[in-house]
């Protein structure tokens, strides 16, 4: 149990592996990554605290749990490859439980559970990240039905079904069984 981390740092994570080659990242839980801006000196101000924190490496991310973070859940970044499969990430304050960003890979992206606690977005891929096979996940949203979103020359917000049909992925995943109110 990784618990309480990030108390006075901006730009940190639960798991933070750095340049590492080959790594598996198995059966940890993340909690409580705080992430506080007070003292941070920037016009930027998103809270930098992740829970699996892949940057610049080869990372296997199976059967965690990641719990209230207040940046991103799972983030692959900077040239980072990894498989993200079989976690639970719920709780996340900033905008995004799972994400794929400036070069990074996730190759497969199977048998998670993504829970939104927030009107935020479940998965997304951002510029030049990518994720490459997605399948067998559970995505549960309540408070809106486009949750996964993805970045081209502009930003497309998607529903399950509509994901489905735009990318050919996720034909095993499927929703929570509630509809969000209108």
């Amino acid at each position: 149990v990784i618990d309480d981390v990030c108390l006075t740092k901006v730009d940190c994570g639960g798991i933070t592996p750095l340049e590492s080659p080959g790594l598996a990242i198995r059966r940890n839980i993340v909690r409580n990554v705080v992430s506080p801006l007070e003292g941070f000196n920037s016009s930027f101000h998103e809270r930098f605290g992740f829970g699996l924190y892949i940057d610049a490496c080869t990372a296997d991310c199976t059967d965690n749990t990641v719990v209230n973070t207040q940046g991103y859940g799972i983030l692959y970044q900077s040239g980072a490859v990894g498989n993200v499969t079989g976690n639970t990430v719920y709780g996340v304050e900033g905008r995004v439980l799972v994400i794929s960003t400036f070069d990074g890979t996730i190759e497969n992206l199977t048998t998670n559970v993504m829970v939104g606690t927030l009107p935020i977005r479940l998965m997304f891929t951002e510029g030049d990240g990518r994720i490459l096979a997605s399948d067998d996940n559970y995505f549960i949203q309540p408070y809106t039905n486009e949750y996964i979103s993805m970045q081209e020359a502009e930003w497309r917000s998607m529903s399950l079904a509509e994901w489905q049909e735009f990318s050919g992925q996720d034909a095993n995943s499927r929703a929570a069984w509630f509809s969000t109110p209108e």
